[in-house]
């Protein structure tokens, strides 16, 4: 017997309970939609023995593992506002979401068991601690306990809600809250509808979560999976050649995926990308960061029309989307508005017209909020109340989307404004290039100057004739004052995991 339109692991679990909900993708170890349900039902149990009600919060940092989905379930059928934990942050910023969050409670797995003891050193007040591992140190294992509470759901089981933090690429991360807890537990959401029906999930998908799952798009898909019955395969880590094999081996439907992903996956040899059956896949998103339009035309040679250019913000104002036939017709846009109304505003917040650079905002039904940050709040919105993320673009007549780049990063030259999105969309195709960031630095003439950083493919090429190249390469493209005065070779650009450049860090 298949599931029908449930909106809950629970749902499906009632019709089907040996549905396959998760499989592993290295180790093939499988979670049916009936284990599931308990062991989410029993940690919630867990929370709210130890003392967690309704709106209070918990943080997870476990990685792609196993149980992540399970405990994230758990928090969302208890009411709680949850974190999933960025595993790549250090002890002080991983310190520092859990004081700004003000969990009650930490889950972690055993991988990142040091790096949770570390960053508790500075936190005040006890926490729940708790291992998906076995007991190890001071976090009780969740197995342990789920035996000790009653198997059956919470007297005021209701919808949680993730709170997730923002990547820090120009500051210390910053909670989002994108709304209230408390709805009954699989109350349909509108919004998630629509992006169901937009990416075709349904209780025949099988999503392939490649990147971690402290990461939005990954995470949001996975849970939209899983509330109608469909399959995710989470990849424990990322390797090219490892995705195309688990792709071909489950007939991977879905997948969320970013930039440097793609990037990695077209570095392999036409070969190797060959000799894998990808026929499966129906729908290819990708997001995080922007695309390179020289990097989107080759994935869309290679797999064919699935991939979906799916833009958004952790703050979720709004999302738009591309379809792989609109594309190539509008090279270089991130679509029109599945949700969420767009508005280009000038600096005194008026519209602007069609093919003018202006700041996005959204108008939307649902206004997010920075966690305890009322002013930073009240910057995001503009006089009409309309919401930001700090995004620049511009619309064209038929109201697609194109971006520039974020307001922070913005190079002033001169007087002349230049986008460095689009200086590095070009860079990147230089055969030379495999990463590159570009940057503005103080000139005592020009007041900035526009500074390529650059990971070569070669770790081996000389720097000083490959900068020369690179150089004159853009000349060729781009207008003079856009061109980069320098340009750095390093051994990589910073990044977050999902793709962002970490333009702060690199000095």
């Amino acid at each position: 017997m298949t599931p029908g339109p449930g909106r809950s692991p629970a749902h499906v679990a009632a019709v089907d309970p040996d549905r396959i909900a998760q499989v592993m993708s290295a180790s093939g170890a499988k979670i049916t939609y009936g284990e599931l349900d308990r062991r989410s039902r029993q940690l919630a149990r867990v929370f709210r023995d130890g003392g967690l009600r309704v709106g209070d919060h918990v943080a997870i940092l476990t990685g792609n593992h196993e149980m992540t989905l399970t405990v994230c379930w758990a928090a969302q059928r208890s009411g709680l506002y949850w974190t999933p934990v960025n595993t790549r942050w250090t002890p002080t910023e991983v310190s520092h979401v859990l004081q700004d969050s003000g969990a009650q409670a930490l889950v972690v797995s055993k991988r990142f068991a040091e790096l949770a003891e570390q960053s508790l050193v500075d936190v005040s007040g006890e926490l729940l601690l708790i291992s998906v591992d076995g007991r190890v140190g001071p976090f009780r294992s969740m197995e342990d306990l789920g035996t000790q509470v009653a198997d059956s759901p919470l007297d005021d089981e209701c919808e949680g809600v993730e709170m997730l933090y923002s990547s820090g690429t120009t500051g210390r991360p910053k909670g989002v809250v994108p709304g209230p807890v408390g709805a009954p537990f699989g109350t349909n959401d509108a919004t998630m509808d629509s992006l169901r029906q937009h990416y075709g999930i349904d209780q025949d998908t099988v999503f392939v979560a490649a990147t971690p799952l402290f990461h939005i798009a990954a995470l949001a898909s996975a849970l939209m999976v899983q509330r109608v019955g469909g399959t995710v395969v989470v990849m424990e880590r990322f390797a090219a050649e490892a995705f195309l094999e688990v792709v071909q081996r489950h007939r991977a439907t879905h997948t969320m995926l970013v930039p440097t992903i793609m990037g990695r996956l077209l570095e392999l040899p036409a070969g190797t990308r060959d000799a894998y059956r990808l026929d499966s896949l129906r729908f290819v998103g990708h997001g995080g960061a922007p695309c390179p339009p020289s990097v989107k035309e080759l994935i869309l040679r290679w797999l064919g029309p699935v991939v979906y250019d799916c833009w958004g913000a952790t703050e979720r104002p709004g999302l738009t989307m591309i379809t792989p036939q609109e594309w190539p017709e509008r090279r270089g846009s991130v679509g029109r508005p599945i949700f969420g109304v767009i508005h280009i505003l000038d600096p005194l917040e008026r519209p602007v017209p069609a093919g003018t650079v202006g700041q996005v905002f959204w108008e939307t039904e649902q206004p997010f909020e920075y966690h305890g940050d009322p002013e930073k709040t009240a910057a995001s919105r503009s006089s009409q109340g309309w919401c930001t993320v700090g995004d620049l673009g511009y619309v064209d007549e038929q109201g697609y989307l194109y971006l520039t780049d974020r307001a922070a990063f913005m190079i002033i030259t001169g007087g002349e404004n230049v986008y460095p999105v689009e200086v590095e969309n070009v860079l990147v195709e230089h055969s030379g290039v495999r990463d590159v960031a570009v940057i503005g630095r103080e000139h005592a003439d020009l007041g900035q100057e526009v500074v390529a950083y650059v990971e070569p493919i070669d770790p081996a090429a000389d720097p000083t004739e490959l900068s020369t190249a690179i150089i004159a390469f853009a000349r060729g493209r781009l207008a003079g004052y856009k061109c980069p005065r320098r340009v750095e070779i390093r051994s990589s650009i910073p990044r977050t995991a999902t793709g962002k450049l970490l333009k702060k860090e690199i000095v």
